[in-house]
């Protein structure tokens, strides 16, 4: 819900061509290893991981990983063959991608908001939707939207819930919680990327502490909002 407002707030010029239906954030991410375990932050170094954007990517360098660019598609045979030595994903992508029975070792992050999310978008051409009958505007309208973004998070988390329970059940997982006492250097890894963003905001010539603060304020808006 946050995700949403935050875009149709500030995003707007993003969405030019399309019609914007529902913008969205997947449940926290986890880091997949092969072959090694990630359970402090020092286990990072050295190794050669695969995120999800560029922000992360700078988040795991912070931390003295090799990062790794490759698509979605490219991560099963990049594991397997030990080009990467893991990955962030949460565990509902990382199961619909078929690496879970090679990245054995899962990293989760205690605490109300885990490692990180991603926002994503669902929209439709915007022709095409201009094209169509008022009816059947009102038809897409009345499943759109700020509730729409919040049905969306609701079946991803309840596909996180059933990916996780079918892995620990397996019996081939390592399930590794990193408590939020022990969070220290990741948090300071996280601080160090978000200032990075915001000097690139501000030089793309936005108002990037603006930005990280109202993204802030909403994701705190809508956790007290929906507890």
């Amino acid at each position: 819900m946050a995700a949403h407002e935050y875009a149709m707030t500030h995003m707007q010029d993003s969405f030019q061509g399309v019609y914007p239906i529902a913008v969205f954030a997947h449940t926290p991410g986890k880091i997949h290893t092969k072959g090694v375990a990630v359970e402090n932050a020092d286990d990072v170094q050295g190794l050669t991981l695969r995120a999800p954007s560029k922000a992360m990517n700078g988040f795991f360098a912070n931390l003295g990983a090799q990062v790794v660019g490759m698509p979605f598609p490219q991560i099963p045979e990049a594991i397997s063959r030990g080009v990467i030595d893991g990955f962030s994903l949460p565990f509902e992508s990382a199961s619909a991608l078929g690496v879970l029975d090679v990245a054995q070792n899962h990293t989760f992050f205690d605490g109300k908001h885990g490692l990180y999310t991603a926002m994503m978008v669902l929209a439709m051409n915007q022709d095409k939707y201009d094209s169509l009958s008022p009816e059947l505007q009102k038809v897409i309208d009345d499943n759109a939207g700020i509730q729409e973004a919040q049905r969306i998070g609701h079946v991803m988390d309840e596909a996180e819930e059933a990916a996780i329970k079918d892995i620990a059940a397996s019996g081939e997982g390592q399930m590794i919680h990193i408590a939020e006492a022990n969070q220290d250097k990741w948090k300071a890894a996280a601080d160090e990327t978000i200032q990075q963003w915001i000097s690139d905001m501000n030089a793309a010539g936005f108002d990037g502490q603006g930005l990280y603060d109202d993204a802030s304020q909403l994701v705190d808006k809508y956790t007290k909002q929906t507890q």
